[in-house]
């Protein structure tokens, strides 16, 4: 059972309850009843009021209030026994009085502008960092070879540049850090112009945040010096050149040609198509149909246009702008053979070979998966943002 005069083992509902029947089984008169509903104040009990300066204490609403009777000092003293330091903070016994009974829209309105002037003094306005601009242009060709001999195996070299397009004077002289990031082992070799970009990888007494953030990843970390001389400036500057590993197998297009001969007409069948899996399109794509000499150019008929026969070359030159992702271009060409089949010693046909190379370009794209990341030296504060033109072209050739 609960004990009457200890107010924490009673609950919110049970305080005046508790009190009035105490007071009656002493003997307590009126007068000394309402002293002591000090002790029950709303202020002191828990999860009923925030604060007595709160806008939604409201007298009418609290017996114990109306049961005071005077404004007694000690009653008072004793009530803020059971304040929060908040509550008590720059608080005196009449300042808290004389609030409490405070109308609730003054209350309000004085809470609201003292709110505003806390909140406006808290507010400063936000430092715009300064950006600084660094543009990189990455650009990566391929050369592949396919011969036509049944069962070879075809050659191909990746290669790739990393170089710097100089924006005004901002970073004239300005020191700067790239990484590269290699997920795939797509770098076989890597070099840079140590003039300008120097690897700074395995060099322990780098201690930028960014260096050794980047050297725990497994990344290539490089320092570049801009030199102060403007006309330097004027073109895109070298800093790293790299080639494909083994591991970097591009196959931006698909290219398939079939030769066959009918009587004293030799057809050529070319089918183009760009790899669904491109992030880009194909753009500026060339096609060059080397003839052979048995076979005569001038007839050439083609089965679309864009086609051209350039007898000094002895190639057939055929353009397209744009191929889009998993497109297709199927071109047919028919030319008079001026030579009949032969056989060879197996007793096979022997078909005339057209050489072919296909060049195109890609843009926003790349063949290899690496990454690039930017840093300004250490101290200095500007934000260095990174823009990186992305190119590639490809030579296809099959002979």
């Amino acid at each position: 059972m609960s004990d009457p005069f200890d107010p924490f083992s009673l609950d919110d509902d049970a305080f005046e309850t508790s009190a009035v029947h105490t007071s009656e089984q002493s003997g307590v008169n009126k007068s000394t009843q309402s002293n002591d509903s000090t002790f029950f104040d709303s202020s002191f009990l828990p999860g009923t009021f925030s604060s007595p300066l709160d806008d939604t204490f409201d007298d009418k609403h609290s017996p114990a209030k109306a049961r005071r009777n005077s404004h007694d000092l000690d009653s008072d003293i004793y009530s803020q026994l059971f304040m929060s330091p908040s509550q008590l903070a720059g608080a005196g016994t009449n300042t808290i009085i004389n609030n409490a009974s405070e109308p609730s829209g003054i209350a309000n309105q004085r809470i609201a502008t003292s709110t505003r002037n806390t909140i406006a003094k808290d507010l400063k306005p936000a430092v715009k960092p300064h950006i600084v601009q660094i543009s990189v242009v990455l650009h990566e060709e391929m050369s592949v070879i396919y011969d036509s001999e049944p069962n070879s195996t075809p050659v191909m070299d990746v290669k790739g540049a990393i170089n710097f397009n100089p924006s005004a004077s901002a970073l004239q002289g300005k020191t700067f850090y790239i990484a590269l990031s290699d997920p795939d082992k797509h770098f076989q070799q890597v070099t840079s112009f140590f003039e300008i970009a120097k690897e700074v990888t395995d060099h322990l007494k780098e201690e930028h945040p960014f260096v050794k953030r980047n050297r725990e990843q497994g990344n290539r970390i490089y320092r570049v010096e801009i030199p102060r001389n403007l006309e330097s400036l004027a073109k895109p500057m070298n800093l790293i050149k790299y080639t494909g590993s083994e591991y970097l197998r591009p196959i931006p297009l698909l290219v398939n040609v079939k030769v066959r001969v009918v009587g004293n007409f030799c057809r050529v069948g070319l089918k183009i198509r760009s790899n669904p899996t491109n992030d880009q399109k194909i753009q500026n794509m060339v096609i060059l149909i080397a003839v052979p000499p048995d076979v005569s150019g001038e007839s050439v008929k083609m089965s679309r246009q864009g086609g051209r026969w350039d007898p000094m070359k002895r190639v057939i030159i055929y353009k397209c702008d744009t191929l889009i992702c998993g497109e297709t271009v199927d071109v047919q060409l028919q030319f008079d053979y001026k030579s009949p089949a032969l056989e060879n010693g197996g007793g096979t046909m022997r078909l005339p070979r057209f050489p072919m190379l296909v060049r195109c370009d890609g843009l926003n794209d790349q063949l290899s998966t690496i990454g690039i990341k930017v840093c300004g030296a250490l101290g200095d504060t500007k934000v260095h943002e990174l823009h990186v033109d992305k190119s590639y072209k490809v030579f296809h050739r099959k002979i």
